[in-house]
């Protein structure tokens, strides 16, 4: 991981692991070591191996200053173990921890990926500016359906909808950033929550310049600073609008 890193020259912002993996600790720390930020997700393992990776990677990214304060959950919900009453599993215990501003939680508010109201129960219990939505788009964002290529697998977009050709799985999304605004500002919506930010103010401390961020490194992140009806205004790059 560290040899990879310094192959990518500080352009590493972030990588995905799962926290049951083997040497997951070791890669939560040469992560933060290098300037990233580690992202916990693509997870089958519990709950207690979600708290112990998120613990572990507060105290790396603190030790190293890195570009974030906090970790990240990779797209809640997708691509973990399913919750269940008697083993509730990585996400809930990824949503606790957001609920105390242990970790930025991505969530992909495309009506597809995730409920509505799912989206309003993540922003009601997370703290604040600890939400980002994500689209996990893929190479069929934006266009017509068809047949796509992800990776080496083959997928079909019905709908709008993106699934594995063989399978019938859902194989990453098709909305732009810009997309999933209105869906996150409705799943935001019910009474007591505290309503969407996950564009314009969770993406600095997750991906940009915030306070931790070490000095000299670019931002590679992008985030749309959303006005009324959460239509967009502003997209800084790198600290600059473009």
């Amino acid at each position: 991981m560290r040899e990879l890193a310094e192959i990518a020259g500080g352009a590493l912002a972030t990588m995905t692991i799962a926290p049951e993996a083997a040497g997951a600790d070791e890669v939560i720390d040469a992560l933060a070591g290098s300037g990233a930020v580690p992202s916990l997700g693509h997870t089958d393992g519990g709950g207690a191996e979600m708290i112990r990776a998120v613990d572990r990677s507060l105290a790396a990214l603190r030790h190293h200053r890195g570009r974030s304060p906090a970790p990240t959950a990779t797209h809640l919900f997708n691509g973990m173990r399913p919750i269940h009453h008697r083993d509730p599993g990585p996400a809930l215990a990824a949503l606790d921890a957001a609920s105390r501003g242990e970790i930025m939680v991505e969530v992909i508010a495309d009506g597809v990926h995730l409920d509505a109201r799912t989206v309003a129960h993540v922003f009601s219990i997370a703290a604040e500016d600890h939400v980002v939505l994500v689209t996990d788009a893929m190479a069929a964002a934006g266009m017509a359906d068809g047949r796509y290529r992800l990776g080496a697998l083959d997928v079909t977009v019905e709908g709008g909808v993106a699934t594995l050709t063989e399978g019938g799985a859902i194989a990453g999304g098709t909305a732009h950033l810009v997309d999933v605004a209105p869906c996150g500002a409705r799943g935001g919506s019910r009474p007591g929550c505290r309503g969407p930010r996950g564009l314009d103010r969770s993406c600095p401390g997750a991906g940009g310049r915030g306070p931790h961020r070490g000095a000299g490194r670019r931002s590679t992140r992008r985030c749309v600073a959303g006005g009324p009806g959460a239509r967009p205004v502003t997209v800084p790059r790198g600290g600059r609008e473009v």
